[in-house]
């Protein structure tokens, strides 16, 4: 193989050089349309996720066209690490930008985004070094290419740990079904959210005698009215099964008036085309809540609730009266 085939075939960042400037400008200008139009359906929470991940994804891919872009200046050869620089801040600011216009697309910026957008170029940017002389020491150029590698991928398994986690706490649901709900480990937390309450949500040991140790979610009921916990996304297909089953704990001294609330997927459920049923929750005991499933599916009005297609649970207290907190142990399907 002569010198110039070898040239040619060599992977290094002069090959991106050779790319049209009309079609890196393009590139760019695409890709970061995609950030500003393009939204994924936001019900199931592995797309928010992706949604997120696409921002890395696509300054990646940016930081990459304006490398390429800037190698072809003159002078490129002398000044690496300034084209490097320069990639950089056009990637954060392009990612600032892409977020303002989102807000005429009625989407809502933030400055998380842009970092995201940010670690996703520098990623990149390591990567490219890994194959550009211009920034490797003279004198050990293959630390220089192992420590760029070693960066990229140690920021890359950064940036794709959300992802991970997600698709981690998906196989633990399917893997547990049909219990929909037990405070064993970090995963059964993943699907749920307080609602109407700051107060995180945690995991805390059952402390009276009327309920066994063992760990419980610990729900707050202050702050408004309707506080409680929204189980988001269980298992969808409840069919087969005939009652739904919630073991919780009033560790109060006032009785709790426990509101359970089932939704299927669709559009926003209002009262009476879903399930709504009340039970009460004596001070100072633990309950176990059994629901009939056939119960739940003739709930709403004129229909009945698709038992395949289950969307939420929410548990929660009616009004600003009864415990400041109630403890969830466990949720499963009979």
């Amino acid at each position: 193989m002569t010198s110039a085939v070898r040239e040619r075939s060599r992977l290094d960042v002069e090959q991106l050089a050779r790319l049209s400037a009309s079609l890196l400008t393009s590139a760019i200008i695409g890709l970061a349309s995609l950030v500003v139009f393009v939204a994924l359906p936001q019900q199931l929470k592995i797309l928010r996720v992706i949604q997120k991940l696409g921002h890395p994804g696509v300054f990646g891919l940016i930081a990459i066209c304006v490398i390429s872009l800037l190698r072809r200046l003159p002078g490129a050869e002398r000044n690496a690490w300034r084209d490097y620089l320069i990639a950089f801040v056009i990637c954060t600011l392009l990612g600032g930008a892409t977020e303002i216009a989102q807000i005429y697309t009625h989407r809502d910026p933030a400055l998380a985004d842009v970092a995201l957008d940010a670690r996703g170029a520098v990623c990149a940017l390591l990567l490219l070094a890994a194959f550009d002389r211009r920034t490797w020491l003279r004198r050990s150029p293959s630390l220089s290419r192992g420590t760029y590698l070693v960066a990229f991928a140690s920021l890359a398994v950064v940036i794709l740990m959300p992802l991970v986690t997600a698709v981690a706490a998906y196989v633990h649901r399917a893997q547990h079904f049909p219990v929909l709900f037990a405070a064993d480990s970090a995963r059964d937390l993943y699907f749920i959210e307080p609602v109407n309450s700051m107060t995180p949500l945690r995991v805390a040991a059952a402390a009276r005698a009327s309920a066994p140790a063992g760990p419980a979610l610990l729900v707050p009921l202050v702050g408004a009215p309707y506080a409680g916990v929204e189980f988001a996304e269980p298992c969808p297909d409840w069919s087969g099964f005939h009652s739904l089953r919630i073991e919780v704990t009033n560790p109060g001294p006032q009785v709790l008036l426990l509101n359970v609330r089932v939704d299927d997927r669709g559009p926003q459920r209002a009262y009476g085309d879903r399930y709504d049923g009340q039970f009460r929750v004596e001070p100072g005991k633990r309950e176990v809540l059994d629901v009939s499933l056939d119960t739940i599916a003739s709930a709403p009005t004129g229909r009945r609730l698709n038992l395949k297609a289950i969307g939420r649970l929410i548990l929660f207290r009616d009004g600003d009266a009864g415990p400041s907190a109630m403890l969830v142990h466990r949720i499963a399907l009979q």
